[in-house]
């Protein structure tokens, strides 16, 4: 259930965390620091859940968001709480707790324990300790997409890169003889892991299974800033996606030319959201791959997106309240420092809207649609028409700057998100709480491009 600004109070508030494109590096200064604030997030979660499970109603209002606060009166969260928990059985405990920090927003989710079931309850709450959202739902479990076969594949583990910066990762490789053609998988923004996940879906592991199944293997890994977030917050100077994403991606296909599995000559590259912006860069940095494959790739400027999504998320209910208006004029203020950096500035240790000021300067001097008419290999690029994060004038950007290439293939979803899921109506960040997969279509359109690739 959940409760908007202008909707009845008989239900709860609920506004799901916004996946926004920038840069998720922790604002610590310290590794210390770091796990002090995770401590904190964890604990202020526990004292929450613990105030419902007292039934100190009226005593939770003033702990959210002061805009949202006539919404969450006494009476509503109890209402809210009992009938959630009421055919559930006797309560037993946190199963367990998972946290997300940044610097503007930190999330704790808690999977509840009771006889007969799981719930889900997920705090995101500002940097003041304040509940923005508060959902309280049965407990979502991933299930892998229809479409794959388990049985067809096998999945290992490997190791990224030498040195400092060494990454987990996934190599899914179908039964059989080899070798295969093979996908490496690059994340979007923000500290991922091997599957991508957000809420209960994991479209990383969805297009690698169904990949997999028809018989093309497939490398995925945890992201830098994922393994390495703290290390990496001490880098207030000369980060770059470079470090972020595109030197990884190299160490991947270094990795799979090792393979004996992996045909060498048919390994390609699918970047998502960020990932997808940076494939000229990614290209350009090792054109070796046979083809590289575009999903929801922004073409517009990283601040600007940022700005979008943030005046479109708050005017879903109709109306964008005093609060909701500071925060777009913070970031419009953050845009205009962005805009009048120098390349002198590179050197600077400030960070603006949570990355370095190195980090926007150097996203500043690319422009993707000029960058891809470089790529001199086939490209796919995919989107999905319901897509609020990257929209649909993206891809037209993409398709504008390809128009005389006769090896790209454009195909856009009318139904799908940014995830490359399914829904209906304006897409909303909700939909990344509702258990889905990755579109058949999609996997389908992928598997049929690259092997018409394999015997060129």
């Amino acid at each position: 259930m959940e409760i908007m600004k202008g909707t009845t109070v008989g239900e709860i508030f609920a506004l799901s965390f916004l996946f926004c494109l920038f840069l998720f590096l922790s604002p610590s200064n310290s590794i210390a620091e770091e796990k002090t604030r995770d401590y904190h997030i964890r604990e202020f979660g526990k004292k929450i859940l613990s105030m419902f499970l007292e039934g100190k109603y009226q005593e939770l209002q003033p702990e959210f968001h002061p805009s949202i606060q006539q919404y969450v009166q006494g009476d509503t969260l109890k209402q809210a709480w009992e009938e959630n928990i009421s055919t559930l059985g006797k309560y037993k405990g946190i199963a367990s707790t998972h946290t997300e920090t940044g610097a503007i927003k930190d999330v704790v989710s808690l999977v509840l324990d009771f006889e007969k079931d799981q719930l889900d309850f997920i705090i995101t709450m500002d940097n003041q300790d304040k509940i923005l959202s508060l959902q309280i739902t049965k407990h979502a479990v991933y299930s892998p997409p229809s479409y794959s076969d388990p049985s067809s594949f096998k999945e290992e583990e490997v190791t990224l890169g030498e040195g400092d910066w060494t990454l987990p990762g996934l190599l899914t490789i179908p039964e059989g003889e080899g070798p295969f053609p093979c996908v490496i998988l690059v994340h979007g923004s923000g500290p991922n892991d091997r599957d991508e996940t957000i809420a209960c879906n994991r479209p990383f592991m969805d297009l690698a299974w169904g990949l997999s199944s028809q018989g093309i293997a497939v490398l995925r890994y945890d992201k830098r800033t994922k393994v390495y977030g703290p290390r990496l917050a001490f880098f207030r100077k000369n980060f770059t996606v470079r470090e972020e994403t595109i030197d990884d991606v190299v160490q991947a296909i270094a990795l799979l030319k090792k393979d004996p599995r992996i045909k060498k000559d048919k390994i390609f590259v699918l970047g998502h959201s960020l990932g997808g912006t940076l494939i000229p860069r990614i290209a350009l940095a090792d054109p070796t791959p046979a083809g590289y494959i575009i999903m929801a790739g922004a073409t517009l400027k990283l601040e600007e997106i940022m700005l979008y999504q943030y005046k479109y998320i708050f005017a879903l209910d109709g109306q964008t309240d005093p609060d909701e208006q500071k925060k777009i004029d913070e970031i419009q203020e953050n845009i205009k420092k962005i805009k009048s950096l120098k390349p002198e500035d590179a050197e600077s240790e400030e960070t603006i809207l949570n990355a370095p000021v190195s980090y926007w300067l150097d996203l500043e001097n690319y422009n993707p649609a000029e960058t891809v008419k470089k790529v001199q290999k086939p490209l796919l690029i995919l989107q999905g028409e319901r897509d609020y994060q990257v929209t649909m004038e993206n891809f037209n950007i993409w398709k504008d700057a390809l128009a005389d290439r006769q090896d790209v293939l454009f195909k856009s979803y009318p139904t799908l998100n940014h995830l490359f899921m399914p829904g209906e109506g304006k897409s909303a960040p909700d939909e990344y709480s509702i258990p889905s997969n990755v579109d058949r279509e999609v996997i389908e359109d992928i598997t049929v491009w690259i092997k018409s690739r394999q015997n060129p």
